[in-house]
């Protein structure tokens, strides 16, 4: 199994990015600890409501639960696949667990993709998010806004969502834990030849192709980021 770490700030196009990749590289799986979480708050399993309480105030899930949605994941796993791990490992003992993990079931960590990305544009893109609660499209007050205010372009709905987390006091937390957890972990990669730095303030397309020429040299992944 190939594992491909995609790691960043919050709003930095993770699971942009690893959701387009799995469109085009074989036997691609997109594995995201936030969404797997998501999932949990809104069934109202007790793993969700204990990760709400955490992610509402911007503080991370304990390891030893994220190590286990993570290594579950995996397991059930065809082990021909190129697993894209969306925020995954976010601190220096999931970096250690990882390591450990992959050594022992004989995976390789192919590449570790940093998406850099300048503070505030950050807050931009956090701020400003909603969701249309029926097709779930997302938009931005400042980059993707409705072309008609307050109805949805794709379906029509009325309806939209903004995560509750996503205030001013949390960003900067989330900012603060970030510079403070995820970038230590990250010096681990930083110096191998594994490590990858991509310009996360372009746009969805332009930073894909630069995913495309230095993660996989354009060899592996077909076709382009307008096909859907």
């Amino acid at each position: 199994m190939k594992l491909y770490i995609f790691s960043g700030s919050l709003a930095s196009g993770k699971g942009t990015q690893a959701s387009l990749i799995t469109k085009f590289l074989p036997n691609a799986v997109h594995l995201s600890t936030g969404e797997i979480f998501r999932a949990e708050i809104e069934a109202g399993t007790e793993i969700g409501k204990k990760a709400k309480a955490l992610i509402d105030v911007g503080t991370l899930v304990p390891d030893d639960s994220t190590n286990a949605i993570v290594v579950s994941f995996l397991e059930a796993l065809d082990p021909t696949s190129n697993v894209l791990l969306d925020g995954y490992p976010r601190n220096e003992a999931q970096v250690a667990f990882l390591e450990q993990y992959v050594q022992e079931k004989n995976h390789t960590i192919e590449k570790v993709i940093l998406l850099d990305l300048d503070e505030s544009v950050v807050k931009k893109r956090v701020l400003g998010r909603f969701e249309c609660r029926h097709c779930h499209v997302m938009y931005n007050d400042f980059f993707k806004p409705t072309k008609r205010e307050g109805v949805c372009d794709v379906c029509g709905s009325k309806e939209f969502y903004r995560r509750p987390s996503d205030t001013e006091k949390t960003i900067e937390k989330r900012l603060a834990l970030y510079r403070n957890t995820i970038v230590k972990a990250l010096s681990f990669y930083e110096n191998k030849d594994n490590f990858v730095r991509i310009d996360a303030n372009k746009s969805p397309s332009e930073v894909f192709k630069e995913i495309k020429e230095k993660v996989f040299k354009n060899s592996e992944i077909k076709g382009n980021s307008d096909k859907n």
